[in-house]
């Protein structure tokens, strides 16, 4: 991956987040982690292991699969899929 899929999936989370109306804190408290780890996870500083990708979801509220699907998709509006 490239530094800047990596900040798109970041991007990918950040608006996968908001649009569920939760803030980083919430999400962290629901996967028992802190918000520091949220943060840069969504400004592409860090990358989920697929283990820790298949519990995001959950602190979001949505399905592995959903959330896969939002990820590709604004991969593709950026042009790197």
């Amino acid at each position: 991956m490239t530094k800047k899929t990596d900040y798109v999936i970041g991007i990918a989370l950040r608006n996968a987040r908001r649009r569920r109306g939760l803030t980083q804190k919430e999400v962290a408290a629901a996967l028992h982690t802190n918000q520091a780890f949220i943060s840069k996870v969504e400004t592409g500083k860090r990358r989920l292991r697929v283990s820790e990708a298949a519990v995001y979801n959950v602190g979001l509220g949505t399905t592995f699969r959903q959330l896969y699907s939002e990820v590709c998709g604004t991969l593709r509006e950026h042009g790197c899929l």
